[in-house]
């Protein structure tokens, strides 16, 4: 990271996987080349509050978020088919999130998201009253390969065992994350983390055989209380 002018921070992270990938969905199981990589941009500005005098504390950032994905069933680069090399970026240990919502139900390589994803995020945190910090975070998703080739629908099965109805368009979706912290005391922290995902048009809504449809948005509500001993 660096800091070109005063309150602005700049940072950026390159990663590569390469390796050999054992692939079980070929007949025998094969080994292919791990070819998958991944980086993040983004930049932070704290310095609007004293600029403007607007609400104290105020930061705004935005950001841009790339993980390399495998192209669907019935292409070139079918891992099940003759592909020789595994595209889609692999996020074992991952600790990082991009949407409380999608980083749950996207968990999985070249789910989407944090493996096959292009994440473009903004978002915004304040402190309007004493002890208390907002923040609100919007992120776009979009797939980097589709989940299904032209013109053919296909199912995402993640490593939670959901299965979803899709389609060939590379619209993941949308999701605003707001976070309420308030510290009632020095020792005692409240907490309020309210998440929407809005499924994008890579979700078919027409449902199939024992799924419903799954075009609707999610909703996700945690309230906390933290006690330091």
């Amino acid at each position: 990271s660096l800091e070109p002018i005063s309150d602005v921070v700049l940072n950026g992270e390159v990663a590569i996987q390469t390796g050999d990938f054992l692939d079980t969905g070929r007949s025998p199981d094969s080994t292919v080349d791990r070819d998958a990589w991944a980086f993040d941009i983004g930049a932070t500005y704290d310095g609007l509050s004293e600029a403007i005098d607007v609400l104290p504390g105020l930061s705004l950032r935005a950001g841009y978020i790339y993980r390399s994905g495998q192209d669907a069933v019935s292409t070139t680069d079918d891992l099940s088919s003759t592909a020789n090399e595994n595209r889609a970026w692999d996020p074992m240990y991952e600790d990082q999130s991009h949407g409380m919502i999608a980083n749950y139900i996207f968990d999985g390589m070249n789910d989407g998201v944090d493996s096959n994803g292009r994440t473009f995020t903004i978002g915004a945190s304040a402190e309007p009253l004493e002890d208390l910090t907002v923040s609100v975070d919007y992120y776009f998703y979009r797939l980097d390969k589709k989940y299904a080739s032209d013109n053919t629908a296909g199912q995402l099965r993640t490593l939670n065992d959901l299965t979803y109805n899709v389609t060939d368009n590379k619209d993941l979706g949308n999701e605003l994350d707001v976070v309420l912290d308030y510290a009632y005391t020095e020792d005692v922290n409240m907490g309020l983390a309210c998440g929407w995902f809005f499924p994008g048009d890579a979700f078919n809504n027409k449902g199939s055989s024992g799924y419903p449809d799954n075009n609707e948005t999610a909703t996700q509500i945690i309230a906390s209380v933290a006690v330091a001993f």
